[in-house]
């Protein structure tokens, strides 16, 4: 082999591995598919009103978790939450974040885009559940979402 091309190789080689370096270290997506998550509490057992919902989507970081375009939904004379807790394998990672709602009205309210921070835990996060609970009256309906 020729001095340039094993030169031309190394150079290649140095430079893929600088750039595989810069990717890890901003935090780009892991290879995990986005979820979305819908989740509604309803009175009656599910037959009646919608008490609490929350929605939006759920993107796999390396280690952390973005929550994308969170909507939390309060039924009508209601104090309702959202929780959203991160965890590996069955060890919760931090305190659950939580998004809460008093309404005198049936309304939706956005809550923007979040993250669940799994960056100190070897890793990283790879199950979510999100919770809808109807503080008024006692009731809550979850949804696990694993990497």
């Amino acid at each position: 082999m020729k001095t340039s091309t094993v030169r031309r190789t190394g150079a290649t080689a140095a430079a893929v591995l600088l750039a595989t370096a810069a990717v890890l270290a901003n935090g780009s997506p892991a290879f995990a598919t986005d979820t979305s998550f819908n989740v509604a509490h309803a009175h009656a057992g599910g037959a009646g009103a919608t008490a609490v919902a929350t929605k939006g989507s759920i993107r796999w970081l390396n280690r952390s978790v973005a929550l994308d375009n969170v909507w939390l939904y309060c039924g009508q004379s209601h104090w309702v939450y959202a929780r959203f807790s991160a965890y590996r394998n069955n060890i919760q990672i931090g305190a659950p974040l939580t998004l809460t709602q008093n309404c005198e009205t049936s309304s939706w309210s956005s809550y923007g885009d979040r993250v669940l921070d799994g960056s100190n835990v070897p890793g990283g996060i790879n199950r979510v559940i999100v919770e809808a609970v109807d503080w008024t009256h006692g009731g809550v309906t979850e949804q696990r979402r694993n990497r």
